[in-house]
């Protein structure tokens, strides 16, 4: 499953997860790729540090952004289970 949130720009890849589908980069172009495991998609805290890393020197949104970036992924991705 990747996981899109085209309102914030990200794109998250599960990658532990083997039946999970890569980002598909030409459904929504300018969204950034944040590889992540089952088990930060899980939990908000690992989630935002996931965001965080991924958003150095990109210019994407604040840590706070982060911290709304991984509510939101956790919530959709509960939504999809």
């Amino acid at each position: 499953m990747a996981l899109y949130l085209p309102d914030l720009h990200v794109a998250f890849e599960v990658t532990d997860d083997p039946a999970s589908a890569p980002v598909d980069a030409s459904a929504f172009p300018g969204l950034t790729t944040i590889h992540v495991t089952a088990n930060q998609l899980d939990d908000p805290g690992l989630l935002a540090k996931a965001i965080e890393r991924a958003q150095t020197g990109r210019g994407l949104p604040s840590p706070a952004g982060a911290q709304k970036a991984a509510l939101q992924a956790v919530r959709a991705a509960s939504r999809l289970r």
